[in-house]
């Protein structure tokens, strides 16, 4: 009856059958009046029928036809392009994956986007220690100094800067879009290879709701894991003021023996989390929003192996345990002032990691026994507060525009320690250092869309930036009784421009051709064994910035009504002195430029309603990344792919639904097999042994109502053992390393919605 009285129309219910019981997933957004009614309706057993210009009737489906409701691709309403915007006409690269999609496919992190995506990657070190990759944009496996190539938002707030994906955990989760490419005019620093958003589902002013869901699983040579979570939508003052909460607990099985340790089941993980949200209507056209998000993630052991004669194996001289603690807080404002549309945000994030890793037999040059057992330590903290104020032209204004402040400031604090002493006391340190790097960064951003003709139009965007890095750094050596300090300053402007002209021949097609550029600032080296002199190869005391052009020319179609969409985009990468953490021949990690690359590709994406049960999703990625130059300094590289990047990656969904009715209830039941494949690529740039080259398969099968919901599921089905992206121990260079992929996992999932 909502969408009734707002959308001016008349709108037909059925009496009894049990039609008052069925609860709707709720909406938020624009739609069209058909787009909202499939949407309201998706799994409840009931369809529309339109029987006057403005007049629509609810009736029962007939035969367990599915209503189609995901065939109207043009009603598909995304955020990333920070104004909800209909994908049909967003001349980006762009994949929008909704609740449903998730749901079914079983992706409850963004690590497992992969099921879905062709182009997206992640490192595999585990759980809250991983890198985002896209469009095979790869500056390395390690994680230290130099910025994310993509940017991670949660809603409006940026929660990465230099820093792995804290992983979180994705329940209560409205979409994701992931945005290919730079998103400088959009995104700024940090948006270089693109951007990852995740939104939340908004807090409901005017139900109360809720859901319960618990899960099982078993790992093949492994252990049992389980996971619960909790979510409550609670409008406190209707239609004024509410609160949503979310509440998880998650034990992931571990599967990695040690015998060395008589260890088993080592990598064995838990993450927990809660999130509140809150809601208050400040007048018709204002709403305030908040939201608090907590998350811990204790890893007992490494997950990586040893390539020995026997096989696989985990030969670690101790644990190496990791730590991930994030949180978030943030306030956004939304309003209509007349003439344009108001978002503002303010967010403060911490994030904290600590990691321990075996280092014995290294670091000789500090005066430590070979022989001894010890670990090196590193723990790391981000505070940084993010503030956007961002204005937008109303809808259906004759010259699109929307111009932009942002801010932030924080602090980044490394520290690192390596121990000597006998296994299980370290009560030695024998190198010490304490780093924090404070940055600010300004920019001013804004895009302008000229409509050229009735179906031409040129979006000129372009964002203004200043950083101030501040490096201070102070470090010891206390066995061999040596100290040393730096402090450090610099300051990098520039301008990112963003260039995108699109052509609409038919509100189901779009082509458009774009050129945007992506920047990352320098920064300083202060690591090392004190008194080293730096000769002519890398590290120096600084290094460079980089940047990225993007080329690009694409097209999204719509088909026969909506029930078959394609998007094919080709591309041209350039990139310029490109950032690298690495590791210096001292054992110590270190960031430098590497060089300059290249890279063509092409990326294709289809989703076919073939019949109204079989829905077919395909996604293809084909990438020439090269090193067109190589520094003499970094001798670590050689000609050759960017590490990690495969020329092929590929996922593909095929997903069966019908209904019956039993009990005086309508059911839904699936079955949906998905298989991703990821190509072979080198380790490092252009050298090290090849990682990829492998297929994961799962499926899934479930069965749902009203209220309850049930799925079994296994992932890598075929038990894949294949080597992924990891760099396994960076600080034990003269060793094989390899990651494969988690065992075959089998599992049970029950949800109650209430």
């Amino acid at each position: 009856m909502a969408l009734a009285t707002q959308a001016n129309i008349s709108l037909s219910l059925p009496n009894g059958g049990g039609f008052e019981d069925r609860q709707s997933p709720g909406l938020h957004g624009s739609y069209s009046v058909e787009g909202a009614l499939n949407a309201l309706l998706r799994g409840s057993g009931y369809r529309y029928e339109r029987v006057g210009a403005d007049a629509y009737r609810v009736v029962p489906a007939l035969h367990g036809a599915i209503p189609p409701s995901r065939a109207e691709s043009d009603e598909i309403i995304v955020t990333a392009a920070r104004e909800s915007t209909e994908l049909r006409r967003l001349p980006r690269s762009l994949s929008h994956i909704d609740a449903a999609q998730l749901n079914h496919a079983g992706i409850d992190d963004d690590e497992q986007l992969g099921r879905l995506l062709g182009g997206v990657a992640f490192t595999n070190l585990g759980e809250g220690r991983d890198k985002i990759l896209l469009r095979g944009i790869s500056d390395g496996a390690l994680t230290g100094n130099a910025q994310s190539l993509v940017s991670l938002y949660f809603g409006d707030s940026r929660i990465t800067y230099a820093a792995p994906d804290p992983d979180l955990l994705l329940v209560d989760i409205a979409s994701v879009d992931v945005l290919r490419g730079p998103q400088g005019a959009l995104y700024g620093a940090g948006a270089m290879g693109g951007v990852l958003r995740i939104e939340p589902n908004p807090v409901d002013l005017s139900d109360s709701a809720g859901s319960l869901h618990a899960q099982t699983e078993f790992t093949r040579a492994g252990g049992a894991g389980e996971s619960v979570d909790l979510m409550y939508n609670a409008p406190i003052v209707p239609n004024q003021f509410g609160i949503r909460g979310v509440f998880y607990d998650e034990q992931d099985a571990g599967w990695v023996d040690n015998p060395r340790l008589n260890e088993s089941n080592t990598n064995h993980t838990q993450r927990r989390g809660a999130r509140l949200q809150a809601m208050t209507q400040l007048g018709a056209q204002w709403s305030l929003a908040g939201a608090a998000i907590l998350q811990t993630i204790d890893t007992k052991d490494a997950q990586y192996q040893e390539r020995t004669p026997a096989g696989l194996e985990r030969t670690a001289n101790l644990l190496e345990p990791h730590d991930n603690d994030f949180s978030l807080y943030g306030l956004t404002l939304r309003g209509d002032t007349g003439w344009s549309n108001l978002t503002s945000s303010t967010s403060y994030v911490t994030h904290a990691l600590s990691s321990r890793f075996d280092v014995t037999g290294q670091f000789a040059s500090l005066g430590l026994d070979p022989s001894r057992a010890r670990p090196l330590d590193e723990d790391n903290t981000l505070q940084i507060v993010v503030h956007e104020t961002r204005l937008s032209s109303p809808a259906n204004a004759m010259l699109p525009w929307f111009v932009g402040l942002f801010y932030s400031e924080g602090d980044f604090t490394h520290g690192l320690v390596v121990r000597d002493g006998p296994y299980g006391a370290w009560p030695d340190i024998a190198y010490h250092e304490h780093r924090v790097d404070s940055v600010d960064e300004g920019a001013l951003f804004g895009e302008l869309t000229w409509p050229i003709t009735d179906r031409i139009s040129l979006a000129t965007g372009a964002r203004l930036f200043q950083s101030d890095i501040s490096t201070r750094s102070s470090k010891a050596e206390p066995l061999l009784g040596m100290t040393a300090s730096a402090s450090r300053h610099l300051v990098d402007s520039g301008v990112a421009p963003d260039i995108r002209l699109s052509y609409q021949p038919a509100d189901t097609m779009l082509f458009f051709l774009s050129a945007a550029e992506g920047y990352r600032s320098g920064g300083f080296n202060t690591g090392g064994p004190i008194g080293a002199p730096l000769g002519p190869l890398q590290p120096q005391e600084r290094y460079s910035g980089d940047h990225l052009w993007t080329f690009e020319a694409g097209g999204r179609i719509s088909l026969a009504g909506g029930r078959v969409r394609l998007q094919a985009v080709a591309f041209l990468n350039d990139w310029r002195d490109i950032q690298t953490d690495s590791l210096r021949a001292n054992g110590l990690t270190y960031s430098g430029n590497v060089g300059d690359a290249r890279a063509f590709g092409f990326e294709l994406n289809a989703h076919a309603m073939a019949t109204d049960h079989l829905t077919v999703d395909a996604d293809i990625q084909i990438n020439e990344p090269e090193l067109t130059s190589v520094r003499a300094s970094f001798p670590e590289a050689a000609h050759g792919a960017l590490p990690g990047s495969p020329e092929y990656s590929a996922s593909t969904s095929l997903r069966y639904e019908n209904m019956f009715v039993a009990g005086g209830a309508t059911w839904t039941w699936f079955a949906q097999l998905d298989a991703q494949y990821v190509g072979d690529a080198k380790l490092g740039f252009g050298q090290g042994p090849r990682v990829g080259g492998y297929i994961q398969t799962d499926a899934r099968i479930g069965l749902s109502t009203a209220h309850w919901s049930a799925m079994l599921y296994a992932d890598n089905l075929t038990n894949s053992d294949g080597p992924t992206f990891s760099p396994g121990n960076p600080y034990q260079p003269g060793l094989t390393f390899e990651t494969p992929l988690r065992p075959l996992t089998v599992g049970i999932s029950l949800q109650r919605a209430f």
